[in-house]
């Protein structure tokens, strides 16, 4: 059975509203204590396959919310902010997450790995 796509609208403070058909693959939230500040995030897979990363930060009665939608063109990673496009290399996109997860150089990670570094980050913030 396949997941259930619906359509879901992202407010956002950096651009225009995201519109996409999609499903919410993951969710995760933490307190950071020393900033007094609430972090929520969400990951969404959209019908096309691009990814959709929504992370709102919340401190008393402000908020934040900002979306990246992260889409794979051939060898090209296009990252969109609902302002700005940037394109980027797919293996100068591993190098970044390679260096930000601890991996050592020329040990591309596996998307296990970067769960399980994120998922090391969330327990230790």
């Amino acid at each position: 059975m396949q997941p259930t796509m619906e359509n879901i609208s992202l407010k956002q403070d950096n651009g225009n509203d995201v519109n996409f058909r999609g499903r919410l693959f993951s969710e995760c939230s933490w307190f950071e204590e020393n900033v007094n500040e609430l972090v929520k995030q969400r990951l969404y897979i959209t019908e096309d396959n691009d990814q959709i990363y929504y992370v709102v930060r919340s401190q008393g009665e402000k908020k934040t919310r900002h979306c990246y939608r992260y889409s794979v063109d051939g060898e090209t990673c296009l990252v969109k902010n609902g302002s700005n496009t940037v394109a980027l290399p797919f293996d100068q996109l591993m190098l970044a997450v390679q260096g930000m997860i601890g991996a050592e150089d020329g040990e591309i990670p596996t998307m296990e790995e970067i769960d399980k570094a994120e998922e090391r980050k969330i327990m230790n913030s």
